[in-house]
């Protein structure tokens, strides 16, 4: 399956959800999880991908 092909079927299967799903989306469900918990700060470990999240969340969220 070529990329292109891959893109169109997660558009068709995800459809308006697809918008909700980035990186800043994640870190800030992170926090919220964070809230939920009742913990003042997010302890985290990222690998990989993750490690963006992390960046993102300490850049934007906390």
């Amino acid at each position: 399956m070529l990329t292109t092909e891959l893109a169109q079927r997660c558009d068709e299967v995800m459809g308006p959800v697809l918008s909700h799903i980035s990186t800043a989306d994640t870190a800030r469900d992170l926090d919220r999880l964070r809230q939920l918990v009742g913990e003042e700060k997010l302890t985290y470990v990222g690998l990989s991908y993750g490690t963006m999240i992390g960046q993102t969340y300490a850049k934007h969220v906390s």
